[in-house]
């Protein structure tokens, strides 16, 4: 063999060697990239699944507390009515009297209300 011989065998030893690598190194990014991203998505669960109960624990918390407002505004708009008939049925008219109210519709601006507007 000549040496030009010589040095382009070696050189194409050295591309197919180069390339098998390439494409084995390749394959071992790709998996070792899958294997960091699962490990990320790991971390990051049971953070999550604690804020989640923490978040759960306080809805529950806002519910309870919400009901019991409610029971209590129930409550004292019954006693509200009790007192206007009590007045009403003495001949008299009361000063005020709480509007009727939808929960539905629009928020109402207490300031707004207050000034007659």
């Amino acid at each position: 063999m000549e040496w030009a011989e010589l040095i382009g065998a070696a050189i194409a030893g050295g591309v197919v060697s180069s390339v098998i690598n390439f494409l084995a190194g390749r394959g071992k990014a790709k998996a070792d990239t899958s294997k960091v991203l699962a490990d990320a998505a790991a971390s990051l669960i049971d953070p999550l699944i604690k804020r989640l109960d923490t978040l759960e624990g306080e809805i529950k918390t806002l519910k309870r507390l919400l009901d019991a407002y409610a029971k209590r505004v129930i409550y004292l708009m019954n006693g509200i009515e009790t007192l206007i008939k009590q007045i009403k049925a003495k001949g008299d008219s009361p000063c005020w009297s709480p509007d009727e109210w939808n929960p539905d519709a629009k928020e109402v601006d207490v300031d707004e209300q207050r000034a007659g507007r």
